[in-house]
């Protein structure tokens, strides 16, 4: 193991989106696969991990990534579209997929989410420059970081998502 988990997770979400071929939801512009594959990849690296709980894993914080941007971004909603959706959601999508792998609580689970909230960052007027690939690389990192801190008691609000300021 050449780096730590953290900066594996970072730098396979530069890998990912490089020259931005990752994959795109089209109806939200949300890059959803490079934050979540590769908080995956850098844990898969460090533990046993079957092919089946990747992708598991991997399809949880697919759909919590999409849904939660169709959730800020699409009509009845007010999102602003000058956000980085990957990097609003990423990290909240590679959160819950370690979670996942990491066998959290519900209540871990939650914390997990509402600290990768606090992480989220991304303007797309960056868009073109070597922020391009910094936006998934950093969400990746964020969302494994917060399963991590879940997982030894680091809190968040329960309800960082759906609550009255979330």
């Amino acid at each position: 193991k050449m780096v730590d988990a953290l900066t594996g997770a970072y730098l396979n979400g530069l890998a990912a989106s490089a020259h931005a071929f990752d994959d795109t939801h089209l109806a939200t512009v949300v890059h959803p696969a490079a934050p979540v594959a590769s908080a995956l990849f850098a844990l898969a690296d460090r533990s046993a991990l079957s092919g089946e709980a990747f992708l598991d894993a991997f399809i949880i914080g697919m759909e919590l990534e999409c849904r939660l941007a169709a959730g800020l971004l699409l009509e009845p909603a007010r999102g602003q579209w000058g956000w980085y959706a990957s990097g609003i959601t990423g990290a909240i999508g590679a959160a819950g997929a370690c979670a996942r792998v990491l066998g959290l609580a519900e209540q871990n689970t939650q914390w997990a989410i509402g600290i990768a909230a606090n992480q989220a960052s991304g303007f797309r007027q960056t868009h073109g420059s070597m922020c391009t690939s910094f936006i998934p690389a950093h969400a990746a990192r964020c969302g494994l970081h917060s399963a991590l801190l879940a997982a030894n008691g680091f809190t968040a609000s329960g309800a960082a998502l759906e609550g009255a300021n979330g």
